[in-house]
């Protein structure tokens, strides 16, 4: 886990010491426990104030968590009679963010999965996907074919998704091609 910070700001006056220091260890752990073992939050800060009601005896309060997140920081507000019960209802509020925001993303990795989605084939150069999927042709037989065929054949025998097949098959000839000329200017060299 990366250092999560973690501030909590009281205007509640009304609040005693001892209870400011119970909202702030429940509130704190609940949130350190959120972050422990991931490594998308790295800090919030939470504010209780009173909203309702006179300064000596207020009868609303509102607590304002703001979660610091990454690709995007998170909030939750909360507005309840009692102050621990605001605390409570914002802190249930931004786990269920935070967990709806995890699932979205684990779905987003398993549709990438499901479709076949090799990032790593972007990685490499036109002649390193030449020597992984095509060193049992010559360039010229690459070159012969169209790159419909090559990049169906990468489909079936490489089980390359479409998107990554089509890639492959243009990067082949490109590969192919750079092949074909360099061996031609060596025949003329000679």
């Amino acid at each position: 886990m990366l250092d999560f910070t973690f501030e909590f700001h009281n205007e509640a006056e009304t609040i005693g010491t001892e209870q400011e220091f119970a909202l702030y260890r429940e509130t704190q752990l609940r949130l350190r426990q959120l972050a422990e073992g991931h490594n998308d939050l790295t800090g919030a800060a939470v504010t209780l104030e009173p909203i309702g009601g006179s300064p000596a005896a207020p009868n609303l309060y509102q607590c304002r968590i703001a979660l610091y997140a990454r690709p995007e920081n998170l909030a939750a507000t909360s507005k309840e009679e009692k102050p621990t019960t605001a605390v409570k209802r914002a802190v249930e509020a931004i786990e269920r963010q935070v967990r709806e925001k995890r699932e979205r993303l684990r779905e987003r990795n398993r549709e990438a999965t499901a479709i076949g989605a090799n990032e790593g084939i972007y990685e490499l150069t036109a002649q390193e996907i030449y020597a992984t999927y095509a060193e049992n042709g010559t360039p010229e037989e690459w070159l012969a074919q169209p790159r419909t065929q090559i990049a169906t054949q990468l489909m079936v025998e490489e089980e390359l998704n479409q998107g990554d097949a089509f890639y492959a098959a243009d990067q082949i000839l490109v590969a192919a091609e750079e092949r074909v000329e360099r061996a031609d200017a060596q025949a003329q060299a000679s």
